[in-house]
């Protein structure tokens, strides 16, 4: 394991292990050992560190980071309770923790379904960061699940105002145009998610037969009302 430093250089960690994907880079999470940790357990094994490791102040408190960190790994682990508890204690140590608010309302969605409760936390998050598109994704996907399409589909829209080439941001907006029956957008956003990325997600084929089936949709449509089909 290569060591982990903070903003300033220092040496705070040994890194342990960390996700790959099927080609072997790093993604998802990264684990590492504490250095007092790493100290303790060196000193057990018998290795000499030379006071080569710089002291750790003996009543180190937890901070906002601390508690971010423990509640993704909690809610990875499906520790459900335990990462709303330190999602809202890292909240509670930087109120303006604007990753923090937006995986805390994940987390009502998905687990608690609190969909009002996941709400009030992207509206916040938003407050705080009006660039941050994950948390306009993830107020979208909030006001579906409430029935709200309209409102979905404008924060969808914002996320592809500030993110491009979100092919979430596309799906999702196509999807919504789909059920709404709007069969052009539905089209112009499953063509344009497909041009980014049609490799990297599985189930983009998917989207290639709704294409499909719009457009038969719109001719037969065209067909039995205007008879002008070529």
């Amino acid at each position: 394991g290569g060591a982990v430093l903070n903003s300033n250089g220092e040496l705070v960690a040994i890194h342990g292990v960390g996700d790959r994907d099927e080609e072997g880079r790093k993604n998802g999470f990264n684990l590492g050992i504490p250095i007092e940790r790493f100290g303790t357990l060196a000193n057990r094994m018998g290795v000499e560190l030379n006071g080569q490791v710089a002291a750790i102040p003996s009543n180190t408190k937890r901070k906002a980071d601390d508690y971010f960190i423990l509640a993704a790994w909690k809610n990875r682990t499906e520790d459900y309770v335990g990462a709303f508890y330190d999602y809202s204690r890292a909240i509670s140590f930087d109120p303006n923790y604007a990753e923090a608010y937006t995986d805390r309302g994940r987390l009502k969605i998905d687990s608690f379904n609190d969909p009002q409760g996941a709400l009030s936390d992207y509206n916040r998050a938003i407050a705080l960061n009006p660039q941050y598109y994950q948390a306009y994704y993830n107020r979208g996907n909030a006001f579906y699940s409430l029935g709200n399409k309209n409102s979905a589909v404008v924060d969808f829209q914002k996320v592809i105002d500030i993110a491009p080439n979100s092919v979430y941001g596309l799906i999702s907006q196509g999807i919504i145009y789909l059920e709404k029956g709007a069969a052009t957008e539905a089209i112009s956003s499953f063509n344009r998610a497909i041009k980014i990325d049609k490799n990297d997600i599985p189930d983009i084929r998917i989207f290639f037969i709704f294409r499909q089936k719009f457009r038969q949709r719109k001719k037969r449509f065209l067909h039995r009302h205007f008879a002008v089909i070529k």
